[in-house]
């Protein structure tokens, strides 16, 4: 059995699985287990879950973006600058454009449109995920982005 992701022990208290949510896994199952020293969520699977076809919506319900506006209001304001880590096709970071949130960037890395956004080396006051901590398939790697995107004190 592979070691955590995070803490690398090899004990798991959990463990459920999962069906596939795209045309091309749908007859698939893929495994998760808790581990049992860190509590970390891991994905068992021998390779990593491959998501550069993964489709993402285009839109966002007003509906979802005003939940997710009241949240992100405790902690930013339409002169901050955020960064939507995963965010697929763009959709929230659309609408907190049209709202006046003006500094919202993306990263995708499965995105030709949202792929180099790290790369510029930019330092944001919030990095927020939705939906996308699942799909990391190198924890040491994104914690290094997440530090290196981060202004000092956010």
């Amino acid at each position: 059995m592979k070691g955590c992701a995070m803490c690398k022990e090899s004990t798991y208290s959990e463990t459920a699985y999962f069906p596939g949510t795209t045309k091309s896994t749908e007859n698939k199952e893929f495994e998760y287990a808790r581990c049992a020293s860190c509590g970390s969520i891991n994905y068992m699977g021998k390779d990593a879950p491959d998501y550069s076809g993964y489709v993402t919506g285009a839109d966002i319900s007003r509906t979802k973006f005003l939940r997710f506006a009241k949240l992100l209001a405790k902690y930013a304001n339409h002169e901050s600058t955020m960064l939507d880590y995963g965010c697929g096709k763009g959709a929230l970071i659309a609408k907190l454009r049209a709202a006046g949130f003006s500094h919202a960037d993306g990263y995708e890395p499965f995105s030709s449109t949202f792929n180099n956004t790290l790369k510029e080396k930019r330092k944001y006051d919030v990095v927020y995920m939705t939906h996308a901590f699942e799909h990391i398939g190198d924890y040491e790697r994104f914690f290094v982005d997440l530090n290196d995107s981060t202004k000092e004190g956010s």
